[in-house]
């Protein structure tokens, strides 16, 4: 997996499928958002090897940081006469970070440490989520007071919940409101920051639209959703744009109309 970051946000994520190569991994990552992806920073879950630090180098970044890195990805990204766009980068080798806590059930004395302009410090656990695996999700369904019980239509594909997954946890580090619109393992677009959640997803349309190469339609993306829908059109934005599958929180008075929203497309939602 490979996320370049700006701001303590990512502007593109990918994760590998089949047997894709760690360079095109990155390049997915960095083209989701190749504009913001200007000046940020490359973080990888593995070892970094030439090839691609080869094309990390092509473009201006401000850091590498990875569990590991070739003899020959440490010489290319440390060859300031050869790029001079670069001469500053940062490299920096990240402890073992696979065992740090992620869902609910495991067990940890990890924290989240926040500093306060009083000089207060407070310590916190971290967000885990509850979703292990796409058998987790749950399929939409509202029961309303005086219109009934609405259940989602139709199942997501497989395809379809291996996107959500992927979108649902990158949206987990997304600075809220979050949407995170996703395809086949890599993000199109990340909204963030919006202070209301149709903005959110609007955001993250356009910049899908007008940012990712070739994401001219949406059809068959996925989108998650950092919270519920307080109204429909959020969900209406979306299936409008082509998006066939969400994943979001529930928990909305308005939820039987997020649901009959998404059953009037052929649109799927856990």
């Amino acid at each position: 997996a490979c996320a370049v970051m700006k701001h303590c946000n990512p502007s593109g994520v990918a994760i590998q499928r089949g047997s894709m190569s760690l360079r095109t991994i990155y390049e997915r990552a960095r083209d989701a958002d190749a504009q913001a992806a200007f000046g940020g920073v490359v973080v990888f879950n593995v070892e970094v090897d030439d090839e691609t630090a080869e094309c990390i180098m092509q473009t201006v970044i401000e850091g590498v940081a990875a569990p590991g890195f070739t003899e020959g990805a440490l010489t290319i990204l440390n060859d300031a006469d050869r790029f001079k766009r670069n001469r500053e980068i940062r490299v920096i080798r990240l402890p073992e970070f696979s065992t740090l806590p992620k869902f609910l059930d495991d067990a940890t004395d990890v924290w989240e440490m926040k500093v306060f302009d009083d000089g207060s410090v407070v310590l916190a656990k971290p967000y885990l989520s509850r979703i292990r695996c796409v058998d987790d999700f749950v399929l939409g369904y509202a029961d309303h007071k005086t219109k009934g019980r609405i259940d989602i239509c139709r199942k997501p594909t497989d395809q379809e919940l291996e996107d959500l997954l992927f979108a649902w946890y990158v949206n987990i580090h997304v600075r809220s409101n979050g949407v995170v619109i996703a395809r086949n393992g890599q993000t199109l677009a990340v909204g963030t920051g919006e202070q209301d959640r149709v903005g959110a997803v609007e955001q993250a349309i356009h910049k899908a639209r007008t940012k990712y190469k070739g994401s001219e339609t949406l059809d068959g993306a996925v989108m998650a959703s950092d919270g519920f829908f307080p109204f429909r059109d959020a969900v209406d934005a979306a299936t409008s744009a082509g998006i066939t599958a969400i994943a979001q929180p529930g928990g909305s008075v308005s939820d039987y109309d997020v649901i009959a929203a998404c059953n009037e497309k052929g649109a799927a939602m856990v």
